[in-house]
């Protein structure tokens, strides 16, 4: 079916970005221009084809529209002047190179805003960068497509994925987890999500509205299918790089996705509180998400000042994280920052599916090894030092009140040390076992 627009058809714009919705040769040549000149340039020889009236400006204000509407899809459906967004679809899957880029859960129910990013592949340090490329282009802002969740779960939910999950990364935050999810990224056999937003989205939307446990793991898999799908290229892989919180959720990935090797990672929980002071992520400033998940009564935020509600934050981060590994089943490891690099080859061998025959693939991870993560442009440099010498006793005494307890636990099970060791990465390792 063709996108449908809500309202607004008999103006000229309106009539020629419904016309070119639901024209597939007109649609592929649109998406496919990413100079805003000359795709308005084209836009207007397509209209003057079909005899559709556009004034110079015309889309140039449309796409102005559409740009505006998407910064502003944090906030309930935005009413946008001038041209409106497409209205959601009943199909639930567009071609397989568009992806999720947000979920509206202001809308009943819940609405899935896909762009399309055609061969382009997600190797920027967070999915959110690929996206703002992909929707830099004009045809991606004027023609997202939309489908609910309760399509995509009945399309897909119970669907095996194309692309396999590979490997789960999660950490609790500013402790190499972007840095391995850009050593993944290097190799062009590897699809990575690095905490894509409609993840994240959809894991608080469905715990807040209560839904029955079965359907949050139906909708998760479909949510997971829905970036897992095989476009042209060499993909082969998916990873994914989940947020620091959502190991509040691993019993419910794990049961989605039950075969699927994670790896924990972790570091000195006074260093993060350092970097978190001096920038905090979202989901460490009250308000943005519910407390009560981690632990927090909204009544405690007013006498809950920032450090202290990270730590509270990362506490309950750290403590869900340590329950999962404590299961001798988990096909889990834990690993301390000061030993990532080192151990990061063997974690790719055994763990994560990586060739040895592969040198070109190798070359790639090593050369992403050396490089920052968060911005690849220069040289990686170790601030941990740095970091403990800026922290006062505050941060200390709140890293060991909230993490202390968690932070011995994670130490004592075995990371990957013996990974290169064959077999040495095939099974969960424990200190006590």
């Amino acid at each position: 079916m063709p996108l449908r627009f809500m309202s607004e058809t008999t103006a000229a714009p309106s009539r020629f970005l419904a016309w070119a919705a639901g024209d597939h040769e007109a649609m592929e040549r649109l998406l496919a221009e990413q100079d805003p000149s000359r795709f308005e340039e084209t836009c207007r020889e397509l209209a003057d084809a079909h005899r559709i009236p556009l004034q110079a400006g015309e889309i140039a204000a449309a796409v102005a529209a559409s740009r505006r509407a998407w910064g502003q899809r944090h906030l309930p459906e935005p009413v946008v002047s001038g041209h409106s967004r497409p209205s959601a679809r009943e199909s639930a899957l567009p071609p397989a190179d568009w992806f999720p880029v947000h979920l509206h859960t202001h809308a009943s129910p819940a609405v899935l805003e896909w762009a399309r990013f055609g061969p382009r592949r997600l190797f920027d340090p967070f999915f959110e960068q690929s996206a703002g490329a992909a929707l830099r282009a004009p045809g991606a802002l004027l023609f997202p497509w939309r489908g609910t969740v309760d399509a995509l779960e009945d399309e897909i939910g119970d669907a095996q994925p194309e692309l396999a999950p590979a490997g789960f990364v999660f950490h609790l935050s500013r402790c190499g987890s972007t840095l391995l999810a850009q050593v993944l990224a290097a190799s062009p056999r590897n699809r990575v999500l690095s905490e894509a937003p409609p993840i994240d989205q959809l894991l608080a939307h469905d715990a807040g509205i209560g839904l029955p446990r079965e359907r949050r793991i139906r909708r998760l898999r479909a949510v997971v299918n829905a970036y897992a799908r095989k476009r042209a290229g060499d993909e082969s892989r998916l990873f994914i790089k989940w947020d620091a919180w959502h190991t509040l959720h691993l019993d419910l990935i794990q049961a989605a996705f039950p075969r699927t090797p994670w790896v924990y990672l972790h570091r000195d929980p006074v260093e993060i509180l350092v970097s978190q002071r001096r920038q905090r992520g979202y989901q460490f400033l009250p308000g943005a998400m519910d407390p009560r998940p981690f632990g927090i009564a909204p009544e405690e935020i007013p006498a809950c000042d920032l450090d202290r509600y990270t730590a509270r934050v990362l506490g309950a981060s750290a403590a869900a994280a340590t329950r999962a590994l404590a299961n001798p089943a988990s096909p889990a490891f834990a690993v301390d920052y000061p030993d990532l690099r080192e151990r990061i080859p063997g974690l790719l061998r055994h763990s994560f599916g990586l060739s040895d025959t592969d040198a070109q693939e190798w070359s790639a991870v090593q050369e992403a090894l050396t490089r920052n993560a968060k911005n690849p442009r220069i040289p990686f440099s170790d601030d941990s030092e740095q970091k403990r010498r800026e922290a006062d006793e505050t941060l200390r005494t709140l890293a060991e009140t909230w993490l202390g307890e968690s932070r011995r636990a994670l130490l004592r099970h075995r990371n990957i040390a013996d990974a290169d060791t064959p077999g040495g990465a095939d099974r969960h390792h424990s200190a006590n076992a």
